[in-house]
């Protein structure tokens, strides 16, 4: 029996519809009683972890090559972080003393040492450490059905093409998704930074996160619509809202293949001006597709992965690995890597890094960097190999002093040094530049410009510090607002220093996943623009269908006005022939 019709509101993580039959996939964490064990049991109870221990390293071992087989070695990083935590010998040893200090199980010892980590990642204020708590969590389910002998059912024992529901899709089954049989997804947990949402993006999956009460409203059987566009489900949908969203679903997939036609064309504009289209990435495996979507290089390319989610400090040869293969992967198009940007509100405590009260003003990106040398060094060696592969470039974050790019300069010059000395392979001329992220950066641009390679606006902390809005704050989230005339004129006058003294200009926040701020950026003079994958066609489009000159001319009025709805309503009423993109935008 049909049961009642319901719409949910969550977060848009995946855009497209996909409508289907639910399967409600349960992988709710273990019970684990807290059984006591005899003393002379003990060393049966940590030889049965250690196995269970070893079993699960073996099945995720066995995914992973297949997902490497399947879609490359670097997509299949994203389960080393997983393997590393079964290898970790703090978290065993940790495990094995509960044991025999407490005479408790190995199931309860072990699930008391991970949720202590896990939940100290879930409490983050920043949202890429706490979508990382779910390697923690997935690796306590695998381990626990081992030591209690249960067996689970996911993504393999899909019958047919489905909608899944479910709290959250652990790292190790979200590589199992394929477009073939996971129409769409809706997770009552999750972020637009989770595993699950960014192979759901690679893949073109619909998807939406952050759906409370999803597993108490949808049952399997049940027809579901995922709006992964608006960040709606619509749960067992009467005829008239079904036909509305088949009709919605021919319409978006008619707009992406007109899209598609573009994908190979550049982003120039009506009167001939070329803008780079670049793509954001947050792990290697992102790499993979880009050149679907249009992509003609990385503009940022996220390093924080390979920190947060260690168990200790990566090794030169791990981020070679990944540096070259995303290297390989876009040549001949570049590939801006930014350096490690950790410490703050993205602690890792074997970095010798703790909380502070103001992280956002903090001990964070190049000031962390330079008062750890010798693990920017080794960071800056694996781009440097890497750069034999592909254009690499390399962007230090939270640049406010002219010093801190003259020593990033002064370490470049002897990692290469030590390199040539080595006879190992690395390019001659690494551009380096740096993120502008802060007003002070802003105000001393023009010297700035005189020691950097190209400048890339991070407009997500740019605007935080400029308008003192912080963006997690409900009570000032409405004030975050990226076309504010503070901001322009802080963009503007970032690209006129620069483009003095002949360097380019890129922006790589927020405001660049915006078609209409992308206008905005191309009449400010913004050399690239460097977005989510999935955003580039619109915004290529967008961009071939005006005339840069006159989007000068209304960036000349915009700077004028007082307020940026304003400026949103003075740009809407020139892209009347823009409404489509601006429809799915």
């Amino acid at each position: 029996m049909k049961g009642k019709s319901v719409t949910l509101q969550g977060v848009a993580a995946s855009p497209g519809i996909g409508i289907g039959e639910v399967r409600v996939l349960n992988f709710d964490e273990l019970r684990v009683s807290d059984r006591s064990v005899g003393a002379a049991e003990v060393g049966a109870e940590v030889a049965r972890f250690e196995q269970a221990l070893t079993e699960a390293a073996r099945e995720l071992g066995e995914i992973r090559a297949c997902y490497a087989e399947d879609m490359g070695e670097a997509s299949a990083l994203i389960l080393d972080a997983q393997l590393l935590l079964l290898s970790d010998p703090v978290m065993r040893e940790s495990t094995i003393k509960v044991v025999r200090s407490e005479l408790r199980s190995a199931a309860w010892a072990f699930r008391d040492v991970l949720a202590g980590a896990r939940h100290h990642l879930e409490s983050s204020e920043n949202e890429y450490m706490r979508d990382r708590a779910a390697d923690f969590l997935d690796v306590e389910r695998r381990v626990l059905h081992h030591l209690l002998s249960r067996s689970s059912a996911g993504l393999r024992d899909l019958a047919g093409p489905s909608v899944l529901v479910a709290h959250d899709l652990p790292p190790s089954e979200t590589v199992l998704m394929h477009p073939d049989k996971v129409l769409g997804f809706a997770l009552e947990t999750g972020g637009r930074t989770s595993h699950s949402v960014i192979v759901a993006r690679s893949r073109g999956i619909p998807a939406v996160v952050g759906v409370h009460g999803a597993l108490r409203e949808v049952h399997d059987g049940d027809m579901l619509i995922v709006d992964g566009n608006d960040g709606v489900i619509e749960v067992n949908p009467d005829e008239a809202t079904l036909h509305r969203y088949r009709q919605k679903l021919k319409d978006f997939q008619e707009f992406e293949t007109r899209l598609e036609q573009n994908r190979d064309l550049p982003a120039v504009t009506l009167d001939g001006r070329r803008i780079q289209l670049l793509a954001n990435i947050e792990v290697p495996e992102e790499a993979e597709g880009l050149r679907r979507r249009g992509a003609e290089g990385v503009g940022l390319f996220r390093t924080e992965f390979f920190y947060l989610n260690h168990a200790s400090l990566p090794t030169e040869e791990e981020q070679y690995a990944a540096y070259s293969a995303v290297a390989r992967a876009m040549a001949p198009d570049l590939v801006v890597i930014r350096t490690m940007d950790v410490g703050g509100d993205k602690v890792t405590s074997y970095m010798g890094a703790s909380p502070e009260d103001n992280p956002f003003q903090g001990w964070r990106g190049i000031r962390y960097s330079l008062a750890h040398e010798d693990i920017f060094k080794t960071q800056l060696r694996a781009i440097y190999r890497a750069s034999a592969h592909g254009e690499l470039c390399i962007m230090i974050p939270m640049v406010t002093r002219i010093e801190e790019i003259e020593r990033t300069r002064e370490l470049c010059a002897e990692v290469r040094q030590e390199l040539v000395g080595a006879g190992i392979p690395c390019s001659p001329d690494i551009k380096l530049g740096i993120m502008v992220e802060t007003p002070a950066a802003v105000m001393i641009a023009d010297h700035l410009a005189g020691v950097s390679d190209f400048f890339s606006i991070g407009t997500n902390d740019l605007l935080q510090y400029t308008l003192a809005v912080d963006r997690g704050n409900e009570r000032t989230s409405h004030l975050y607002e990226p076309l504010d005339v503070a901001m322009l004129r802080s963009i503007s006058r970032v690209v006129e220093e620069g483009h003095k003294r002949g360097i380019w200009i890129s922006v790589c926040g927020e405001m660049s996943n915006d078609p209409l701020a992308c206008v905005a950026l191309a009449g400010l003079g913004v050399d690239k623009i460097s977005t989510s994958p999935f955003g580039l066609p619109g915004i290529k489009s967008i961009l071939r269908s005006i005339s840069c000159a006159e989007a000068r001319q209304w960036m000349e009025q915009a700077l004028q006005l007082q307020t940026a709805a304003q400026v949103r309503q003075l740009l809407r009423a020139h892209l009347t022939q823009a409404s489509e993109i601006l429809r799915w935008a």
